[in-house]
């Protein structure tokens, strides 16, 4: 599996723009109701403050949800717009972001998600 690692060192004091994905297995988490539908992509800049990377970008990723009201179910996109994370350098050289890109989406996710929702949306 690809992480989102990011090597400290090589972050320039002017900041670093990454973009690149993430395999879809990164979501996999044994809910027949949650598959991934896409790999996690990423366009992001890095820079480092004092003891702080902070990383400002957009996040996406594709899922197949079900439909809570009718059970049909439908691909729902999501998007993190200028999303930001800030994460403590402790000495560290090199930071891995995969675990908390992973939760921030899965937490942006409808909890009761209708299929009026995704892309070809439709009423149920």
């Amino acid at each position: 599996m690809k992480h989102l690692r990011i090597d400290l060192r090589e972050v320039p004091e002017s900041g670093l723009h990454l973009t690149g994905e993430v395999p879809r297995d990164v979501f996999d988490v044994g809910d027949p109701h949650l598959r991934p539908a896409s790999a996690l992509l990423y366009d992001c800049e890095l820079s480092i403050t004092g003891e702080t990377l902070l990383v400002v970008g957009d996040f996406e990723a594709a899922f197949e949800l079900e439909c809570a009201r009718c059970g049909t179910p439908f691909v729902f996109r999501l998007l993190l717009h200028g999303h930001t994370i800030q994460e403590e350098l402790e000495n560290r050289a090199i930071l891995d972001l995969t675990n908390t890109l992973r939760e921030d989406i899965l937490l942006a996710l409808p909890a009761y998600p209708h299929c009026d929702e995704g892309p070809d949306a439709r009423q149920c």
